[in-house]
């Protein structure tokens, strides 16, 4: 109970002073009465509100932060001048000198903040499946834009894929020359590439694919690391890489060719175009896109066996969209990929004569069909569909053996998915997403004079759930799960992740961690379609009969330091990760078959355990310096050593992974005429397996590859043609210090897959481009 004699008979006060006090009471009641207000609402550079924003007085302790619609309140304002600044993170700092008259509301109306120039809110999709700029995304994604693509002198995604954190394309084969994409340590086959949101990189396209998509082609790269995106598939276990294709912005054009010379020997060219038609209204508009490319055979070590193939294709593409009323949006992309490619020796004749010979054409043909409706206000509903198909024909021998084959390939996927807005949701508000998806895969590759037939048929089933709560104005949760049917497995897999999301307004620092479970089938994958050279012979991988699914849990977690000022950015960011395999899959030495030719065989193995740092780094000075780069330190390690060759001991390191690597670009006066940039990679030491047969192969071997460090030069200069547009004259230099392996094997008896480090070695480019001043 109160005890109400202790709160009436309390001791009476004795005023000494009742003038004085009258007078303070009156003053501060003045003062209160003239005390002023400053609002106004905060826009980014198109017009969209800033939540998060924050406006603070200088020489005041009064501070305020926007709300969803971009609006704060600054109440209790003395009269006089003062200074506003507003910040944002990934904006420059707004800074304006407010005088308010005692007692005034002054509304400042639309103050519009300037990007940092270095694509940190950019709208991404590929961490929750939909959009959030970078900044704001509770899963972190990086980007590679057309920007850094240009700089690296690249001319297909291959070639620019190893600029952002946690990436490293490698080239497997001196024959073929095909590449795979790792991440966070682990192989090609664990990273899930996307075509516009959609899996339809099959095997097949995953072995040769990333070579074939020209830069033209593409609008921006996001990579989400880790299983944080197994939204998208359980096989998303390294991460996931989503290529998003050109979008119809503008009515323009582009048209571009570029020239390289490899080591004074081999020539390359390209030539890429564009032609892009929007309507005044922006309810329609179409994108057409064409390029070709030819690259000469190259020999490093002069025995008469390339290095890297005979190289030609052509691609053409479109995309296109139409608004059939203000709440939707219909889009259709299709393009076709033809490409041939011959490595050997004996280039000029068929295949089939040579000692030594892998030839292939590839003729492809994808699209995709979207429709989105918004529902309601809060609710929107996407409906998909999605394919590819591959026909490709193909030789692999030695000694004119007949090894000519044929492969099939084809990837059909459809969906729905559901978003749906709470704004009064317990503590904040959320948006949940519900979706399913359907995907079938076919292969069907056959070598008739081996005696080889592959022939599988994948087909999977997924229900997805997503809750993305925010919490207050500083927590967002985002929990979700993908129920998973797989033809190859015989039970139901529940792949959850979930996702922690920390920032504060006025503060430089973000927070993220995350865990999510990935699951991969036993069926076929790129390197399984892949045919290698050892010993005279060549070499398959097999499945296991009774392979079994792996199972993977990811961790991941990440801080933020920004600082940023009118004149200067400064971004810095330590993520670690961590991914344990269950029943890890391993390739392990089976022998020879009745052909003399050499089997791996893949199996289930012990588990496996990947970890690791990477410090990442972003600044940009006055728009007159721009740098960013990351670098890599990891271990990648089976739980017991693995078996990969009869005469080789075990190893427990996975293979062909470094324990650390990185990039670097560095760009000076990136807006304006002249515009220079430096860019670099290194890769560090790791374990190769050389399998005997050449000269220098003697015995089967493990190999400690060397330190690479490859560096890229740039020169541009932009100049405008009244009435034709801006025509940008580019020259430089890849591998400018001839970082290359240098033991490569000789003859037709060569290890074909025994090549390591940078992909090509010293080159020099010219390359024009002319487009249109709206595009």
């Amino acid at each position: 109970m109160l005890n109400f004699k202790y709160y009436y008979n309390y001791p009476k006060m004795n005023y000494k002073y009742p003038a004085l006090l009258l007078v303070i009471s009156l003053l501060v009641n003045t003062l209160c009465a003239q005390a002023g207000q400053i609002s106004g609402r905060i826009l980014d550079e198109t017009g969209v509100p800033l939540g998060y924003a924050h406006a603070l007085l200088r020489t005041t302790s009064l501070g305020a932060t926007t709300n969803d619609n971009g609006i704060f309140i600054l109440q209790g304002v003395p009269g006089g001048s003062h200074e506003l600044v507003v910040s944002a993170l990934g904006f420059l700092p707004y800074t304006s000198r407010v005088t308010l008259v005692p007692g005034q509301i002054t509304d400042l109306g639309d103050l519009r903040l300037t990007p940092i120039p270095l694509d940190l809110n950019t709208v991404v999709i590929t961490g929750t499946r939909t959009g959030k700029r970078r900044l704001n995304n509770p899963v972190a994604v990086s980007l590679i834009n057309a920007q850094t693509l240009q700089q690296s002198g690249a001319q297909n995604l291959a070639q620019g894929l190893n600029y952002s954190p946690g990436l490293r394309l490698e080239t497997d084969c001196q024959t073929c020359g095909y590449t795979q994409l790792r991440m966070n340590g682990l192989p090609g086959n664990y990273t899930q590439i996307l075509i516009n949101s959609r899996p339809i990189f099959g095997p097949l396209l995953s072995l040769y694919g990333l070579e074939q998509l020209p830069v033209n082609m593409i609008e921006r790269v996001e990579i989400v690391r880790g299983g944080g995106s197994v939204l998208f598939g359980p096989a998303a276990i390294a991460g996931t890489v989503n290529v998003i294709t050109r979008d119809p912005q503008s009515s323009g054009f582009q048209l571009g060719t570029q020239t390289t010379l490899i080591d004074a020997q081999a020539w390359e060219s390209s030539l890429q175009g564009n032609v892009t038609w929007v309507a005044d209204d922006q309810h329609s508009g179409i994108s057409l896109l064409g390029s070709r490319q030819r690259r000469d055979a190259y020999d490093a070590n002069g025995d008469g066996f390339s290095e890297l193939p005979l190289l030609s294709g052509s691609t053409l593409g479109m995309k296109g969209f139409y608004k059939p009323s203000a709440g939707s949006r219909l889009e259709l992309n299709l393009w076709q990929l033809q490409e041939h490619r011959r490595g050997g020796n004996r280039l000029t004749e068929i295949a089939s004569k040579a000692d030594q010979a892998e030839e292939r054409w590839h003729d492809i043909f994808a699209g995709g069909l979207d429709y989105q409706v918004s529902l309601t206000s809060k609710t929107e509903l996407q409906a998909y569909a999605a394919g590819q198909n591959t026909r490709r024909i193909h030789y692999t021998g030695v000694d004119q053996a007949d090894g000519w084959g044929h492969t099939r390939s084809h990837t059909l996927i459809s969906g729905l998915q559901l978003n749906h807005q709470m704004n009064h949701f317990p503590a904040g508000a959320n948006v949940l997403t519900l979706g399913t998806e359907w995907q079938r895969d076919f292969t069907d590759d056959r070598i008739e004079g081996y005696g080889f037939h592959l022939r599988q048929r994948i087909t999977q089933q997924g229900l997805f759930l997503q809750s993305d709560w925010q919490v207050g104005r500083d927590w967002q949760f985002v929990a979700g799960g993908r129920i998973n049917w797989h033809s190859e497995i015989n039970r139901t897999i529940f792949t959850p992740r979930l996702n922690l999301f920390w920032r504060q307004p006025g503060r430089p620092f973000q927070f993220r961690a995350g865990y999510a479970q990935g699951v991969k089938g036993p069926q076929v994958f790129e390197t399984d379609l892949h045919i290698a050279f050892a010993g005279g012979g060549i070499s398959r991988i097999r499945v296991d009969p009774g392979l079994r699914e792996e199972i993977s849990h990811s961790l991941q977690s990440s801080i933020d330091w920004t600082l940023a000022g009118p004149h200067l950015y400064a971004g810095f960011t330590l993520n670690g990760f961590q991914t344990r395999l269950l029943d890890a899959f391993v390739l392990q030495n089976n022998g020879q078959d009745d052909q003399g030719n050499l089997q791996l065989f893949r199996t289930n193995g012990a588990d496996a355990l990947v970890r690791g740092l990477t410090f990442e780094t972003r600044w940009n000075f006055d728009d007159a310096l721009q740098i960013e780069g990351a670098y890599t330190w990891q271990t990648s390690r089976y739980n017991t050593a693995v078996t990969w060759s009869e005469t080789a001991p075990p190893i427990r390191n996975f293979l062909r992974t470094p324990d650390h690597y990185g990039y670097l670009t560095l760009a000076l006066w990136p807006q304006k005429a002249w515009q220079a940039s430096i860019t670099g990679n290194t890769t560090g030491p790791m374990w190769v397996p050389h399998l005997a047969g050449a000269p220098e192969a003697p015995v089967d071997e493990l190999e400690r590859t060397p330190f690479f460090v490859e560096i890229g030069i740039q020169l541009v200069r932009q100049i405008t043609l009244p009435r034709l547009g801006l025509l940008e004259v580019s020259t430089g230099i890849q591998n400018a210090g001839n970082a290359f392996q240098q033991d490569f094997d000789s003859g037709k008896n060569r290890d074909s897959n025994y090549f390591y480090g940078p992909a090509r070695p010293r080159s020099f480019y010219l390359r024009l481009t002319l487009r249109s001043s709206e595009n």
